[in-house]
């Protein structure tokens, strides 16, 4: 199975009457050997982020192949740390 791995946008004149480019999207199939890399080094824990600065996938391939290969992985709920702890809110309730 093939995944979509990064867009190549390219510039091409349309007609002889206007100079606008149009561009055209072609897009890049993610390989299996690349594939493996990738759902090696999400268990790991390496972020999506630095996957992509290491193989050049996109962010939303990497998500995508996490998402359909890997879906017990718990996202990073990101934010900032409770004010309140685990006491606070205990007595709270």
């Amino acid at each position: 199975m093939w995944y979509i791995h990064h867009v190549i946008v390219q510039h091409c004149p349309t007609s002889h009457n206007n100079n606008l480019n149009h561009p055209i999207i072609t897009m890049k199939p993610v390989s299996a050997a690349q594939r493996n890399h990738i759902l090696s080094l999400l268990d790991s824990g390496h972020s999506g982020y630095d996957i992509s600065s290491q193989t050049g996938v996109s962010i939303a391939s990497i998500s995508r192949l996490c998402y359909r290969h890997h879906p017990y992985i718990k996202k990073v709920s990101g934010g900032h740390p409770s004010k309140l702890s685990e006491q606070d809110i205990h007595y709270a309730i």
